[in-house]
């Protein structure tokens, strides 16, 4: 038995025709398949600044970890063993990092139960509040969706894998929606043009310009002649700059060169176009702004500016986790920004020294959102051990604890 058991509700033949594939570039016999704007994955990943941008978005929230929050706000100790790996086979990084990348493409993305139709599938599965305890990531392209009655708010999906289709109950689909999202759609013309530019450089770079012409003002020459007076030339100008073409010969060029055609500010121009589409700093892309540089003072803002890029994903992966099927119940989850966010120590330090101060934070607080709390206590000071009464579980930067 393989990865998907059979119980998922297998289909043997070739779904109706009605049935509206994502199927991007899908060759398999019977399967429907159709382009997402103009352009698909693997195409659009072949370019350097968006699959760059790309990788930046999925890689900074794929490096975060869960935290549950109760109904009043307070932190718990305890996160559900699916919130860690909620791909048995996978770490939680691979998951959130495909989970993502599908959301910044296309807008959607699917995390499927394959074990739904046996009790193996879910925690409480006696119960009526049973809650997702295994799933499978799907790429988009394979998941397509069935309305057959215009009143039905929850139809079934059909996924595809190793070319069969599996008809799968809404019930058994975790989707994420990000309306931000969908780069490959909105973006086609920005990506299209990458396309024509990197093939104009090869074009360029195999056949460059400006093309010399050798007009004959003299006697004709036969085929030989003319070849090898063409070698010679060839070679003469790869030991010299000047060309010797004797005085019944006219030396002549046509087309442009690279700083005639701007090819170079086209490409740098098309980098400025991506990150405007995928909200992504220029700077993360190699490309520069006129009148903006990149020091040590504005580091920090730049590295919150790939924050705010890519919350929106984040927050569409912590609004459906947090549904009933997955925690629910007065409990909700979050992705934890702290780490991530500890980029400047004398930032840190400074706010320290006017907290500590002022009753706000305590040295305990401070040495444990610095994960300073398992070493030895600084002579002189307090002692660091953590206790709960010093340390609410709901205090935030916090360790807490995975049961």
């Amino acid at each position: 038995m393989g990865l998907f058991r059979t119980e998922a509700a297998e289909v043997e033949e070739t779904p109706p025709a009605d049935v509206p594939s994502a199927g991007l570039g899908t060759n398999t016999p019977g399967i429907p398949s159709y382009r997402y704007g103009a352009m698909t994955r693997a195409q659009a990943l072949r370019i350097p600044a968006f699959r760059r941008a790309v990788t930046l978005i999925a890689g900074a929230v794929s490096q975060l970890r869960f935290a549950t929050f109760r109904a009043d706000g307070t932190r718990e100790e305890y996160t559900a063993p699916f919130l860690r790996q909620p791909d048995p086979g996978r770490t939680l990084e691979a998951v959130l990092y495909d989970v993502v990348a599908d959301l910044c493409l296309y807008g959607n993305a699917y995390l499927w139960n394959y074990d739904g139709n046996t009790p193996d599938g879910w925690r409480y599965a006696g119960t009526g509040k049973r809650k997702h305890r295994v799933t499978h990531y799907v790429p988009v392209e394979e998941v397509s969706v069935l309305r057959t009655n215009p009143g039905d708010l929850r139809p079934p999906y059909y996924l595809t894998y190793l070319g069969k289709y599996y008809q799968v109950p809404a019930s058994h689909v975790i989707a994420f929606e990000a309306p931000m999202g969908g780069w490959l759609k909105d973006g086609a013309d920005v990506l299209s043009t990458s396309v024509m530019l990197d093939e104009a450089v090869r074009l360029y770079a195999s056949q460059p310009v400006p093309q010399q012409v050798i007009k004959n003002t003299g006697a004709r020459r036969t085929p030989e002649q003319v070849d090898a007076m063409i070698a010679s030339l060839e070679a003469a100008r790869k030991q010299h700059s000047t060309a010797y073409v004797g005085r019944d010969l006219d030396l002549s060029t046509f087309g442009w060169n690279a700083d005639e055609i701007a090819l170079t500010e086209a490409r740098q121009q098309n980098v400025l176009d991506i990150a405007r589409l995928t909200g992504i700093p220029p700077h993360y892309l190699g490309a520069s702004v006129e009148g903006s540089s990149l020091t040590y003072s504005n580091l920090s803002q730049v590295q919150l500016d790939l924050q705010n890029a890519a919350a929106p994903y984040a927050h569409a992966i912590e609004s459906r986790f947090s549904f009933d099927d997955v925690t629910g119940e007065g409990t909700w989850v979050e992705l934890d920004w702290g780490p991530s966010l500890r980029t400047d120590p004398m930032m840190r330090a400074n706010l320290y020294e006017k907290l500590i101060p002022l009753g706000v934070m305590t040295v305990e607080e401070a040495r444990a959102f610095e994960s300073f709390a398992g070493y030895l206590p600084i002579p002189g000071t307090p002692s660091t051990e953590q206790t709960p009464a010093t340390t609410p579980p709901g205090t935030p930067g916090m360790p807490y604890q995975y049961a």
